[in-house]
């Protein structure tokens, strides 16, 4: 007799399933019946998965790694081209919207929210204040420690701001369905997940 194994379906409310599959786990917009997960069952020896590829077949660029980084690179260039005129870069932008969202209140915060080095954020924070568009507040408990403050310029600007970083959301979305959206969010949080 064959080794039986567990498959689990999960629904969502707008009719993503996912199915984990011996420690796998599978993404679409139909749902799972009996009759359509044998055939996925009986299709599951064709799927290969990335960490099973060898270092010689595995090529950098057909990875998911790959095209991920290939969007951060456009998605910044984007974004940077469109804050030219307000003289800030996507990083910088995303330094005060922590500030003006409450997300971060210190260095130390922005640093874990955006994925910087101490030594990067100290140089975007030092042109930030330089700018006009935040403060830096002493803890008046604590004398080494320091908060940061949007100033009435900061909040302005990312109220202008919001409008166009939006747009560049929209267009690098163009032609995906809301739940096209929410499964690469849903994809992309596993990855978090598994790195994290």
């Amino acid at each position: 007799m064959g080794k039986t194994t567990k498959r689990k379906t999960l629904r969502f409310s707008n009719d993503v399933h996912i199915v984990a599959f011996n420690g796998r786990y599978f993404f679409g917009r139909n749902p799972v019946d009996n009759s359509s997960a044998l055939q996925f069952e009986a299709a599951l020896p064709d799927c290969e998965l990335a960490h099973r590829q060898g270092t010689n077949t595995y090529r950098s660029e057909e990875s998911v790694a790959y095209r991920m980084n290939q969007v951060r690179i456009l998605l910044c260039d984007a974004v940077d081209a469109k804050l030219s005129a307000y003289g800030l870069s996507a990083l910088q932008w995303g330094v005060l919207k922590a500030l003006f969202d409450g997300r971060a209140r210190t260095p130390s915060e922005l640093y874990r929210i955006l994925l910087s080095d101490s030594g990067a954020m100290t140089r975007q924070l030092d042109f930030l204040e330089r700018r006009g568009f935040l403060r830096r507040v002493r803890n008046e408990l604590d004398r080494r420690s320091v908060y940061l403050v949007l100033t009435d310029s900061g909040r302005t600007t990312i109220c202008e701001t919001v409008p166009l970083i939006v747009e560049t959301n929209d267009r690098q979305l163009r032609g995906f369905t809301q739940d096209e959206v929410e499964t690469l969010k849903l994809c992309m949080d596993r990855m978090i997940a598994n790195l994290g």
